[in-house]
């Protein structure tokens, strides 16, 4: 009896430990969100209101009544997204924006030999050693990609956060997703696995803004835990 209480407490632990490594990714992001997405220059106070729907076009005769419902609904959907809105007092009712960042569904993997030939020789890393052996000593740690926990990642207002699969985004749909929608997309950010040091203190990820603009925006993203919670210590212009 003893020997079997015994296994079941050893592989409660080890479940339990299991769980936790596996969820290390999201806790850092969930510390971080708000810091990275000032990074990626995804800021509330900078976003301006989607124009309206075009005017309707009373010519065409014979598809005006089905143009007028279109039309009706379209401004329908504007009104709702202009009282979600709040921008000139955004600070003041943040709870009220419906302004969303989504998020790659996977978490994919990174080259760490790539990574570590890219800034080995950083001012940055010079200076802190402790980053640098991090990133030069990583370089066989191939995590596979992963599948995101977005409901581990809670400390992200005043943004909303979704998948990109639960908001519909393609990259070939960029120029004109936000036709019709009744909040704001704030950008579209790509982030990699955390590749962390031995002793899980300190890490690094890449992360991408693919909405936004023209060229895809990444940056290599430092950070380490602080009195319980991770921090952003540095950032890189990336590939």
């Amino acid at each position: 009896m003893t020997n079997r209480y015994f296994l079941l407490v050893l592989t409660c632990l080890f479940v339990s430990c299991s769980e936790k490594e596996q969820n290390l990714d999201e806790e850092v992001f969930n510390d971080v969100f708000i810091q990275l997405a000032e990074k990626m220059r995804l800021k509330v106070s900078e976003i301006y209101p989607v124009p309206p729907p075009p005017l309707l076009d009373e010519k065409n005769l014979d598809s005006l009544k089905e143009n007028l419902i279109l039309y009706a609904e379209s401004l329908n959907n504007y009104s709702a997204y202009l009282r979600n809105y709040y921008f000139h007092n955004y600070t003041i009712n943040a709870d009220s924006l419906n302004v969303k960042i989504g998020i790659n569904d996977t978490l994919h993997t990174i080259n760490p030999h790539h990574i570590s030939n890219m800034y080995s020789n950083n001012e940055y890393l010079k200076e802190n050693p402790e980053f640098r052996k991090l990133l030069v000593s990583n370089t066989q740690n191939l995590k596979s990609p992963k599948t995101i926990d977005i409901n581990r990642i809670k400390e992200h207002k005043p943004f909303k956060i979704a998948k990109t699969s639960e908001l519909g985004w393609k990259q070939e749909l960029r120029n004109d997703y936000q036709n019709n929608k009744d909040f704001y997309l704030s950008g579209i950010l790509d982030l990699s696995r955390v590749y962390f040091n031995k002793e899980k203190n300190k890490g690094y990820f890449t992360c991408s803004e693919i909405a936004n603009h023209y060229e895809i925006f990444t940056q290599l993203i430092l950070v380490e835990k602080i009195n319980g919670k991770w921090k952003i210590k540095s950032e890189f212009y990336s590939y």
